[in-house]
């Protein structure tokens, strides 16, 4: 599977590899229908009944607008953006990144010459601004080339944004005010790290505190996105090293690639609670957790076994 989007009234998926892809649409306890063919369609969008698209070409790509009926023909919104990506969509806006190229291609390590980060909006009506821009440096961790993916746009709140910026040994998490300004750091943590939004808190993961690095374990910490000036506070340590922050039905969850495990994450520090078994990899549509199994249509399950 390539990309995953979903809300509790629908998902939206995409099969296949590079080249042809097939958008899906289902849901819990919904057969899965095949919506339209494409190629170079990286990632995907639901909205109620729109569904949106990014096509990607090289370091350009596309905006693609779909309807949920079977055999529906996708309509180019926009072209020509720069490495694209961390497509959301929440109550008719659709927002997406934008990675810009430096001044100086082999000065990517300093702010003022190299890459910017550009947050994009697109509302209901059809216009399109950027609310804002920060410096990218070798976003991805892929060198001065990569672009946005999936799960950099954390999620959205009334107010602000929060994306997460992938940079060559770190991540960034900044709030962008909306309806546009320049965003404040949220956090910053080593290697590549995951985030979700649940509310106004934000919860990403970070190094374990207590175990030696070798253990490649992790804490996960949060904060109050619409507070300013808020203090990150550790809630939990000791999580398997690889794994998904989830949030749903107001609480935020871990689950582990490395023992399939699915644990809740405590408000205030606490052992993270395990609470089921979960097999493959995991996101969420906001109430269910979601299965993703390779070669299989998603699959959701409650948070707690039954």
């Amino acid at each position: 599977m390539i990309a995953f989007s979903g809300t509790p009234d629908g998902w939206a998926w995409l099969k296949g590899g590079a080249g042809d892809t097939a958008l899906y649409t289902g849901g819990p306890g919904k057969a899965p229908v095949l919506v339209a063919n494409g190629r170079g369609w990286q990632e995907v969008a639901v909205d109620g009944t729109q569904l949106w698209v990014l096509r990607g070409d090289g370091e350009r790509g596309a905006l693609l607008q779909l309807s949920s009926v079977p055999g529906s023909s996708p309509k180019e919104v926009l072209d020509n953006l720069q490495r694209p990506g961390g497509l959301f969509a929440q109550g008719g806006r659709l927002y997406w990144l934008e990675v810009r190229s430096g001044l100086e291609p082999g000065l990517a390590f300093l702010p003022a010459a190299g890459p910017i980060a550009q947050l994009r909006c697109r509302e209901a009506s059809g216009e399109v601004r950027t609310v804002g821009e920060y410096p990218a440096g070798e976003i991805g961790g892929r060198g001065e080339k990569a672009g946005a993916g999936p799960g950099d746009i954390v999620g959205a709140m009334p107010g602000a944004v929060v994306v997460r910026l992938r940079r060559l040994v770190t991540t960034e998490f900044l709030r962008f005010p909306l309806p546009a300004g320049p965003p404040s750091r949220i956090a910053g943590e080593p290697d590549l790290q995951d985030g979700a939004l649940s509310g106004n808190e934000l919860y990403w993961t970070a190094p374990s505190e207590e175990a030696t690095p070798d253990a490649a374990l992790r804490c996960a910490r949060h904060a109050r996105v619409d507070a300013p000036g808020a203090v990150p506070a550790t809630i939990t340590d000791w999580l398997p090293g690889s794994g998904t922050l989830l949030a749903l039905d107001g609480a935020a969850y871990y689950a582990a690639s490395s023992d399939m495990g699915l644990y809740r994450l405590p408000h205030a520090l606490a052992p993270a609670e395990f609470v089921r078994e979960v097999r493959g990899g995991s996101t969420s549509d906001g109430q269910s957790v979601v299965l993703l199994q390779a070669g299989e249509a998603p699959v959701a399950v409650p948070a707690r076994a039954e």
